[in-house]
C-alpha cells in the first residue's frame, strides 16, 4: 500500500513478463482536496507522515490487515454510490480517517516487525555519522542535513524520522 500527496506523480506500467490477461485486483482511492476542505481531516491530514514516504517504503500487509482496509474502502464505495444527502461527506470522511488511522497503526507495526532491516538502517546511520564526523566533511560542509542522511541511506526523510522515533524515541 502506498500513499501519494497532491502534486506527486503516479505512473503504472505493464510488466513485460506478466501474462496480459492475468486477473488483477486492488484499488486506488483518489480524493480531491476540495472534498477535505473545512473538515476535521482537512485540518489534520498532514500528521500522517506516510504521505511523504518513498515507493520503496510502501506498507506491506498480511491478509488480515488487508481485509480490514478493503472493508473500509468497500464502505466508502457504498456510501459514494448511495443517494447523496447532508451526511454523505461526513460519513465518507470518517471512513477515510479510519483507513488512515489503521494505516498508521500498520506502519508502526511494520517498523517493529521489520526489526532486523530497521536495525541495519540504524547501523548504516551510525557508520555514516561516524565517517562524516571523523573526516573533514564536518569542517567543510557543517552538520549533515536530514535530507543528506536520508538520501545516503536511500530512504525518505519522513521515513527516517518515523523509524528513529519508533526505535529510539527520538526524531531526526
Amino acid at each position: 500500500m502506498y500513499f501519494l500527496s497532491p502534486n506527486q506523480v503516479l505512473r503504472v506500467e505493464q510488466n513485460p513478463n506478466e501474462i496480459i490477461n492475468q486477473e488483477r485486483s486492488g484499488w486506488i482511492l483518489l480524493i480531491h482536496p476540495d472534498f477535505l476542505w473545512n473538515t476535521s481531516l482537512g485540518k489534520t491530514i498532514k500528521r500522517y507522515e506516510f504521505f511523504d514516504y518513498s515507493v520503496n517504503e510502501a506498507l506491506f500487509l498480511p491478509d488480515k490487515e488487508e481485509k480490514i482496509l478493503n472493508d473500509i474502502v468497500e464502505n466508502i464505495k457504498q456510501e459514494y454510490h448511495a443517494n447523496i444527502d447532508r451526511f454523505s461527506q461526513n460519513i465518507i470522511i470518517s471512513h477515510i480517517e479510519t483507513l488512515l488511522n489503521y494505516s498508521e497503526r500498520f506502519y508502526n507495526r511494520q517498523f517493529i516487525t521489520k526489526d532486523k532491516s530497521n536495525h541495519q538502517i540504524l547501523d548504516q546511520l551510525e557508520n555514516l555519522l561516524t565517517n562524516y564526523f571523523n573526516n573533514e566533511d564536518l569542517a567543510t560542509k557543517g552538520l549533515p542535513s536530514v535530507q543528506y542522511i536520508a538520501g545516503t541511506l536511500n530512504i525518505s526523510p519522513k521515513y527516517l524520522s518515523s523509524l528513529l522515533k519508533m526505535l529510539t524515541g527520538q526524531s531526526t
